[in-house]
């Protein structure tokens, strides 16, 4: 957004949220905009990709701080940007910010090493990409994982709805969990 009829036609379209980008406005900009969006109910996620302009989120009072992860000049992506960013400004970082890790989150071990400084991700392309976009959910939100010994369609259908990406079966003899193949072929 860098102006206040984007504004209103964001508001318009229902939007619930807009984006301002610090790369892009000044402060002066930054707080007529955010202003306007607030006064129409909508929030305002406020996005750096420097230390500056983290510096300038947290000056202008920003309750949505996203932290970009891809330079957008070189489009190079440095995952640590959001942890470096937090450690030397957590004293100025109120209660009430939320912070977001945006771009370049490509699976779970990623998510899992930046959670304890955000409260929450922007991932777009590494998901869109996929042609399996509930299984790619998954894979970021809880890592791949298998629950194995599934006997019964009630446990695929619960270990699914749990957030396992795969459910194993047994085959081999004298397991006290093994099925065979006709009874695994029954279930679908």
């Amino acid at each position: 957004m860098i102006s206040a009829y984007q504004v209103y036609l964001a508001r318009f379209y229902n939007a619930d949220a807009i984006l301002l980008m610090l790369s892009v406005v000044n402060d002066e900009t930054y707080r007529e905009l955010a202003t306007l969006a607030h006064e129409l109910g909508m929030g305002v996620l406020t996005e750096t990709s420097t230390e500056a302009e983290f510096e300038r989120a947290l000056a202008l009072g920003a309750k949505v701080i996203g932290v970009n992860n891809r330079d957008l000049h070189t489009l190079t992506i440095d995952m640590n940007r959001i942890v470096r960013l937090v450690e030397k400004y957590q004293a100025q970082i109120s209660a009430d910010v939320c912070l977001i890790s945006e771009s370049g989150i490509n699976d779970h071990q990623q998510v899992k090493n930046i959670k304890p400084y955000v409260h929450a991700f922007l991932i777009g392309s590494s998901l869109m990409g996929s042609a399996d976009l509930n299984n790619a959910v998954r894979a970021v939100i809880f890592g791949e994982n298998k629950v194995c010994g599934l006997t019964r369609v009630q446990d695929v259908k619960a270990v699914y709805e749990q957030g396992a990406l795969y459910g194993g079966l047994i085959f081999a003899e004298g397991s006290p969990r093994q099925l065979s193949l006709r009874q695994a072929k029954n279930w679908w």
